[in-house]
């Protein structure tokens, strides 16, 4: 994989914009440590930095056309760049690379900003057309790579991570309050927003069109929800393994050694599978394991990994708090409080030692309905019909008014309409919580900003009925983009390895998205299609295996070896975070969690990255070509 960093000006740029961009690719060293290259024009500046997978010889970037006119830099795979290529070719184009990037370029040539409709893959790319004077970013339709932007007088910046703009002199370091407000909500920035008030991410299916000042988002993809009931049963059950065996067999696509994450559930396990099916040797697989016995998946997974005769390794993770808050938050260029990033990175850091890219089962839950809160929107829904709207609905509120702020949020589940039950479902803070963390000024400053409308926004583009497909559909374009595939790219790109998603690959979502309900969830199970689908190659005991989930033992961590970083970190006048949140409020979550309620150790480690986020970010200085910058060799050797 790779990072990608630019200028784009309506003005000439001068040697200081060439500067700040080769600092940008220092900082973006990680995610590309093979090699980097830079493009500097008239009014743009182009540069990327390489983790070589495909083509390692001969891939570099920036890549231009026939004629140097038009220049692209890339972050991702192309899946289906071959049959591209040969029509590319065909019709007369060049190619100066094997890279499958490329095909990018020439298909832009071709048919202009549509070029994105006709790519399978991941990627994040940015294309400067000179003669038209027109600036492309664009992003894959799930959102799997990253690309945050910023217009500053006249500039487009671009970059992969959102440290990495940070480094331009003139770009603003406020914080978005509304940002926090729903970081603290979901537990990450929900795109299109990022922490700092003048940059954006850019959404997944989003290409952005920069053309004489004028900037112009378009959506070029979305996902239909829409139950296709004219298959049988049976017919599903091929179309998953045949589904799940094409898209297994396109990811493995590389010119180094490629492995997997193997957790004790289904859909890892399923990913292995097909790769076992068409791998020419055993598939290098791992798994990271914890000494707390119901965190700990290492079991699982070898059971797994012996039937389907993987090269195996697993590891025990024994946290060091120091060293562990220093990567978590080094590699997180926004805060992000999943605490699953802890496994993750370290799982990425033992994989990187054997190979340089593997294949994980995320997407699995989205698509076929594995989350815990799906079962409990359905039965909410249930009581929803027999309480809403009479007597009993008006009785259960005033109840829960009376018995406190907990008991009222499950009332409004119960007694609210699907859209915002799902809110309250996946909401780690309830309303009530969350705004009376606010203190000072900040309250007021907020001006009534509702998290929920993040949700609504998308519950409103959905063109399916019903709460269970209303509700993949929106984790799809928040949880899973902005969650789960966020934390997979930064923890593995800051142990400079790829991690490709098969479960994610176009055609098999959009099939997917498809599939009847009562194919989803069976006798208080989700996943019941999947599971029946694979069972010819797991068997039963591993495909009805109980869902664990990729958690960490947070609660005790935070009790235990953490807890000296706790209180050093937000119980001191000092903390960052006073100058929004309430010092009260934060003692408050604090108290609570040593009082012994569950579920705190997640609320006290969200406010601990946020503040380890901000005290970072204010050793971040930006680029002064003038003084110089503390700096790898890269930039003195990008300016040679």
């Amino acid at each position: 994989m790779c990072g990608i960093a630019g200028i784009v000006s309506d003005r000439t740029l001068d040697p200081d914009d060439r500067f700040v961009v080769a600092a940008m690719l220092d900082r973006l060293h990680q995610r590309g440590p093979d090699g980097r290259g830079m493009v500097t024009r008239r009014t743009a500046v182009l540069g990327h930095t390489r983790l070589a997978i495909v083509s390692p010889a001969d891939g570099h970037q920036p890549i231009a056309n026939e004629n140097g006119t038009v220049w692209m830099v890339a972050n991702g795979q192309i899946y289906n760049h071959v049959p591209l290529r040969d029509e590319l070719e065909s019709g007369g184009h060049h190619f100066s690379t094997a890279s499958d990037c490329e095909v990018i370029l020439h298909l832009y040539e071709e048919v202009g900003v549509a070029c994105v409709d006709r790519l399978r893959g991941m990627f994040a790319f940015a294309i400067w057309d000179e003669p038209r004077r027109t600036l492309l970013l664009a992003r894959d339709p799930i959102g799997v790579k990253p690309l945050y932007y910023a217009a500053l007088d006249g500039s487009i910046l671009f970059a992969s991570r959102l440290d990495a703009l940070m480094l331009h002199p003139q770009l603003g370091r406020d914080i978005d309050l509304a940002a926090v407000h729903e970081y603290l909500t979901y537990h990450y920035v929900p795109s299109p927003r990022t922490i700092l008030r003048g940059v954006r991410k850019l959404e997944p299916g989003q290409r952005l069109v920069v053309r004489d000042g004028i900037h112009n988002a378009q959506t070029y993809w979305d996902l239909s929800m829409r139950a296709d009931a004219t298959r049988t049963d049976d017919e599903w059950m091929a179309l998953i393994r045949d589904g799940i065996q094409s898209a297994v067999e396109t990811h493995m696509m590389a010119d180094v050694p490629v492995g997997a994450f193997l957790s004790g559930g289904i859909d890892s396990a399923a990913v292995v599978a097909a790769m076992s099916r068409s791998a020419a040797g055993p598939v290098p697989t791992h798994t990271i394991g914890f000494s707390e016995t119901m965190y700990d998946e290492r079991a699982g997974a070898r059971e797994t990994a012996i039937r389907l005769g993987t090269d195996h390794v697993d590891c025990l993770m024994t946290p060091d708090p120091t060293q562990l808050i220093e990567q978590l938050v080094d590699c997180f260029d926004e805060p992000f409080a999943d605490p699953s990033a802890i496994p993750t990175y370290y799982v990425s850091e033992m994989a990187r030692n054997r190979v340089k890219a593997v294949l994980s089962g995320d997407g699995g839950d989205e698509l076929f309905a594995g989350y815990t809160r799906y079962l409990r929107h359905e039965r909410e829904r249930i009581a929803r019909r027999f309480l809403a709207g009479d007597w009993t609905g008006r009785f259960v509120r005033a109840c829960a008014d009376v018995a406190g702020p907990r008991v009222r949020g499950f009332a409004e589940q119960l007694t609210g309409d699907d859209d915002f039950a799902h809110y309250l479902n996946v909401a780690w803070f309830s309303p009530d919580e969350t705004l009376a963390l606010f203190g000072g000024d900040a309250l007021p400053a907020l001006g009534g900003h509702d998290p929920f409308g993040v949700l609504a926004g998308h519950f409103n583009r959905c063109d399916a009925e019903g709460a269970l497909r209303r509700g993949q559909y929106v984790d799809i374009k928040t949880w899973l983009a902005d969650g789960v595939l966020c934390k997979t790219d930064r923890a593995a790109m800051a142990n400079g390895l790829e991690v490709r998603v098969p479960l994610l690959d176009i055609p098999f979502v959009t099939t997917m998205a498809t599939l009847p309900d009562h194919l989803k969830i069976d006798h208080g199970r989700g996943k019941f299609a999947l599971r029946r689908a694979v069972e010819p190659w797991l068997g039963r005991t591993i495909v009805n295996r109980r869902k664990r989930g990729f958690e960490a033992p947070l609660d005790a961590w935070i009790m235990g070896p953490f807890r000296h970083v706790v209180q050093d970190t937000l119980c001191v006048s000092s903390a960052r975070i006073h100058e929004w949140l309430a010092p009260s409020a934060i003692d408050d979550v604090w108290t609570q969690l040593n009082g012994g309620r569950r579920g705190m150790g997640s609320r006290v480690w969200a406010l601990l990255m946020l503040e380890l986020w901000l005290q970072r970010v204010a050793s971040i200085a930006p680029v002064v070509r003038e003084r110089g910058i503390k700096t790898t060799s890269g930039v003195a050797a990008a300016l040679a």
